[in-house]
């Protein structure tokens, strides 16, 4: 998955570089949004004991991959999204939408619009980017190109992103 929609390399595969990924997906699922100076914790928290239902977690995560699948049927690997700090926005986006993530706007779940509506309005990301100049850009636009640029795993940053994301597709 992670090489053919372009999020990771093969290279990155070989330095099990998805394993932080989805533990880092993992983690905003249960305990909302972090950074991924975190991750260390979590593992540290959870190499005993994990007191969730993997088999209910492994559905809500396929559920949020099958509904990215749903929005880009013909994969990530041509859009912004394909970036894996953008992808994590993403990823965290649905998954709120799909059944919440803690931390998160609550107004900006379930907000009814269709996938094709969805993902009409998250075809702006690319055009935010290839904007050749940042000042004809919408101050939340402006604030999202940096976001993608700067800091880009720290908390507040990937949430900002996140809830840009959840405000497009509403």
């Amino acid at each position: 998955y992670w090489t053919n929609q372009g999020i990771l390399t093969s290279k990155q595969i070989m330095r099990m570089l998805e394993v932080n990924l989805v533990a880092d997906l993992l983690i905003a699922m249960l305990d909302g949004i972090k950074s991924k100076k975190q991750v260390r914790k979590y593992y540290d928290a959870y190499e005993t004991t994990f007191d969730y239902d993997t088999d209910e977690l492994e559905t809500d995560f396929d559920r949020v991959i099958g509904a990215i699948a749903t929005l880009y049927p013909e994969g990530l690997v041509d859009t912004e999204f394909r970036r894996p700090h953008l992808f994590y926005s993403l990823f965290t986006a649905v998954a709120h939408r799909e059944h919440g993530v803690p931390n998160l706007p609550a107004e900006l779940r379930n907000t009814g619009s269709s996938p094709q509506a969805a993902r009409s309005k998250l075809e702006r990301v690319d055009e935010v980017f290839a904007a050749e100049d940042p000042a004809t850009l919408s101050r939340d636009e402006q604030q999202f190109l940096q976001d993608s640029r700067r800091a880009t795993t720290d908390e507040k940053v990937r949430s900002r992103r996140t809830v840009f994301l959840l405000t497009l597709m509403s």
